[in-house]
């Protein structure tokens, strides 16, 4: 006797593997303003100009980030002691030479600012990527939905601004530390300014706040499927079930089983007598 099928049994019907990627989780909008974020801060990082420096003591009227991508040494003036006068010390970086310009801490914010640029980079692109493909996993679906990534990058961003103006002031004491005693320069005033890299990193922020706007107010009722999409979707389709058939002489009404015609018949039971047999 041949075994009835699985899902006539069990009430279990074949299931299509699920889709990775789906169109309707793609968010076009949000992942093109992701890149646009992240050539805008590459822009910004590479910029020589980030911080103006005027009526101080320093050798250079700008000073950018990309003099702080490698190793240094700082030596100081002679006859001065380094442990006293912190201020007045020459910066010896990448062929540069930055007199009366940063100290130590200055130089340790300023690679602060790298690294936490470097890292808004690498989260916008993992918010973009997730805006791209659309994955319709459940942690995934709810990373991209919350825009996490997002959020991320604003914030790293809003801590570069304020470790930047942090910077300007200790740029201000030390100017004014080393600003010639006699002289024209003598009575001008200081002033620490920010620059077209800082302008950048600001424009950069706004629009990872666009962003993660258009991941929020993405309007669901366009993009998702209908409510019956996923369950055909899920469903098998008619491949492989056992289809309906009319027996000989039988009603139409009746739905026939094929895998019930070669079932024995149920015992007797037991105080009345068995069937007639009919040939």
């Amino acid at each position: 006797m041949p075994s009835p099928p699985l899902y006539a049994v069990e009430g279990v019907y074949p299931r299509r593997r699920p889709n990775v990627w789906r169109d309707s989780e793609k968010n076009i909008l949000s992942g093109v303003l992701c890149i646009i974020v992240i050539v805008v801060t590459c822009a910004c990082i590479s910029q020589p100009q980030w911080f103006q420096l005027d009526g101080g003591g320093c050798s250079s009227h700008s000073i950018g980030l990309y003099l702080f991508f490698h190793p240094g040494t700082f030596e100081p003036i002679k006859g001065m002691d380094m442990s006293i006068y912190s201020s007045h010390l020459i910066y010896y970086t990448n062929g540069e030479e930055l007199k009366f310009c940063v100290t130590p801490e200055i130089v340790a914010f300023m690679r602060l600012v790298i690294g936490l640029i470097f890292l808004m980079i690498c989260s916008s692109l993992i918010q973009m990527l997730l805006d791209i493909t659309g994955p319709s996993g459940r942690i995934l679906k709810c990373i991209r939905k919350n825009a996490v990534a997002g959020i991320f990058s604003v914030m790293v961003c809003v801590v570069c601004i304020g470790i930047c103006y942090y910077i300007t002031t200790l740029m201000e004491t030390q100017q004014e530390a080393t600003k010639p005693v006699y002289g024209p320069m003598a009575s001008a005033r200081v002033h620490i300014k920010l620059d077209i890299g800082f302008d950048l990193l600001i424009f950069a922020g706004g629009l990872s706040v666009t962003a993660v706007g258009f991941s929020w107010l993405r309007p669901a009722h366009i993009f998702q499927e209908s409510d019956a999409a996923p369950l055909v979707e899920d469903w098998g389709g008619l491949d492989g079930l056992e289809t309906f058939s009319v027996p000989p002489g039988g009603n139409a009404l009746v739905p026939h089983v094929p895998y019930l015609r070669n079932l024995e018949p149920p015992p007797p039971v037991e105080g009345h007598p068995p069937p007639p047999y009919t040939p």
